[in-house]
């Protein structure tokens, strides 16, 4: 079942709000200061949940990567028909060597003078920016809602500039693909599925138990599992349901 279309009116109007207290709460802070990625989940007929930042860390993972295992496994079992992620970003949209405007492909070389793309924090032209994207189920294209941080002589953010607001878009990478499972996260998902539905107090089916059972017995002894207990899960939930009204 996809989202319908007052669900989806609700979750603009909420990614427009969250929009609006991301930059009135970053107002004056200097660079130094990191905010973390959040996700809104919104799911059944009026709940969201959100996932502040990452949950867990592993000696053996990325912390990106773990994050991107996680905000998939709450998707799925909430059935999440729209998530809103929220996060900073270097931007650029002009080639590093020649200045001219970057065109086609983002990450082909560029179309004036020929130069591989580097990435956006190595580009004297980068802007600093803070992006929401609105991922709904079943559909190709995203939402998005961008602005340019604007900072003074002290580095500290006076103001924003906004360059996107709800905009359909096509996107990818391992934070907006939200419903696409990659070959490698396959032993983390098995492993934690059973115990993540099991703190949202639903019925888990036995495939699932057997699916993190095999898992557990293939994989080596000393192979970097990410793993979520029934106890972290539920006092993480019960700070972050959040009730619409």
């Amino acid at each position: 079942m996809g989202i319908i279309p007052d669900q989806m009116m609700d979750a603009i109007h909420f990614a427009d709000f969250v929009m609006a207290k991301e930059k009135k709460d970053r107002i004056g802070s200097s660079q130094g200061v990191v905010y973390p990625m959040k996700f809104f989940y919104f799911h059944g007929q009026k709940e969201i949940t959100g996932l502040m930042g990452a949950p867990l860390h592993h000696p053996g993972l990325d912390d990106k990567d773990v994050l991107a295992i996680v905000m998939r496994l709450f998707a799925q079992a909430l059935e999440a028909n729209a998530v809103l992620h929220v996060t900073e970003a270097w931007t650029a949209t002009r080639c590093a060597f020649c200045g001219g405007d970057i065109l086609g492909v983002p990450e082909a070389p560029c179309e004036v003078c020929g130069h591989e793309v580097v990435p956006p924090s190595e580009n004297p032209y980068h802007e600093e920016m803070l992006i929401c994207t609105l991922s709904v189920r079943n559909t190709e294209k995203a939402f998005l809602w961008t602005t340019r941080f604007e900072r003074d002589s002290d580095e500290k953010i006076t103001g924003f500039t906004d360059k996107l607001q709800c905009q359909p878009m096509e996107v990818s990478g391992r934070f907006m693909e939200v419903w696409k499972l990659e070959r490698w996260m396959a032993p983390h998902v098995a492993v934690n599925y059973a115990n993540i539905l099991k703190a949202l107090g639903k019925v888990v089916d036995e495939k699932w138990i057997k699916a993190a059972r095999l898992a557990e017995e293939m994989l080596p002894s000393d192979y970097p599992l990410i793993r979520l207990n029934v106890e972290d899960v539920v006092a993480a939930l019960r700070r972050m349901t959040l009730e619409r009204n």
